[in-house]
């Protein structure tokens, strides 16, 4: 029996594409957890001012995308969850790399000291969740600019290769 590539989406894509509009849809799953490990559910809702069952949500999410992408581990940073290589880097800073050198695998993953299977699998991440991973290069492009809102002053100093090579400190540019 064939199947509608279109309809044959991933839980996870489903679950994504949840948060993205009345069009998509989400299923109620009861889960039993053990005693220890649903007080801890709690305790991170409690902490992160969300429901035990948008925490246990996320966790299952994010254990299928581990699933899909071995070499991908999730992590809070500036108070967000993102998903990052194993021991490493986020995803969204490889992809960052990754675009100054055209995407070329063994560019970026020489420029990180990375391997060549850590870089491919940060670039797979991005094509199954590209948006997600935008949002954060667009966060870190508006960064200094987001910033200047809230501190008049400041300035954004560039520190250039040559400066490097020549013990410079670097020179003062105000935010773009």
């Amino acid at each position: 029996m064939k199947t509608d590539p279109q309809k044959e989406r991933l839980p996870l894509e489903q679950a994504t594409a949840a948060k993205k509009g009345p069009a998509s849809m989400s299923q109620v799953l009861s889960v039993r957890l053990a005693d220890e490990a649903a007080e801890e559910v709690k305790r991170i809702a409690r902490r992160e001012r969300r429901s035990a069952s948008e925490v246990t949500g996320r966790a299952v999410e994010e254990w299928l995308r581990m699933e899909r992408f071995p070499l991908i581990e999730f992590r809070s940073l500036s108070g967000q969850r993102q998903a990052c290589l194993k021991a490493r880097l986020p995803v969204w800073q490889v992809l960052l790399v990754g675009k100054t050198h055209g995407m070329d695998v063994e560019k970026t993953a020489a420029h990180l000291q990375l391997a060549v299977e850590q870089v491919r699998s940060a670039f797979d991440y991005y094509a199954a969740f590209a948006e997600e991973i935008d949002d954060l290069l667009e966060d870190n492009r508006q960064g200094p600019e987001r910033l200047k809102r809230f501190f008049p002053n400041l300035q954004v100093f560039t520190v250039t290769d040559e400066m490097l090579d020549k013990g410079g400190v670097g020179s003062s540019d105000a935010a773009r």
